[in-house]
């Protein structure tokens, strides 16, 4: 009953209005974010900024409505490249351990690096990643 009351037009429009705050942005940032001081008002208005484009509301709402794919193991147990995965070890929205081993599970041939930083280590850490990511290429040629 509470998902259908959520997937209203209305609902979906008063929590966007919410959620696209500046000031919710900001506290929502960090949280997940470990280096606080990459939460500057620049990245603040990045993301405010999409959030004024005509038919933002609608895009939103949509991730509530549309069906739910397929799920992480899945996906995975069918996946036969090459996988990286860089983790934000502070990450509170992911338990990184724990879902390092549930993909290990389902992928063992997965490559993994644990870094100090929060939900977006590629942009928290952006040379630490470039540096993984450039490293992992070359090793595949």
């Amino acid at each position: 009953m509470l998902r259908n009351f959520a997937l209203q037009d209305w609902v979906a429009f008063l929590i966007f209005q919410n959620t696209r705050r500046r000031s919710v942005i900001r506290k929502t940032l960090e949280k997940v974010y470990v280096d606080k001081s990459a939460v500057t008002d620049r990245l603040v208005e990045e993301i405010y900024r999409p959030s004024c484009d005509r038919g933002a509301a609608k895009v939103f709402a949509s991730v509530f409505k549309t069906p739910r794919g397929a799920t992480v193991d899945e996906l995975l147990s069918q996946l036969n490249k090459p996988l990286l995965m860089l983790w934000g070890e502070g990450d509170p929205w992911m338990n990184s351990k724990d879902r390092s081993a549930k993909f290990r599970q389902y992928y063992p041939n997965l490559t993994e690096q644990f870094l100090n930083a929060g939900h977006c280590p590629h942009d928290e850490v952006p040379d630490q990643v470039n540096a993984l990511l450039k490293s992992w290429v070359l090793e595949l040629e």
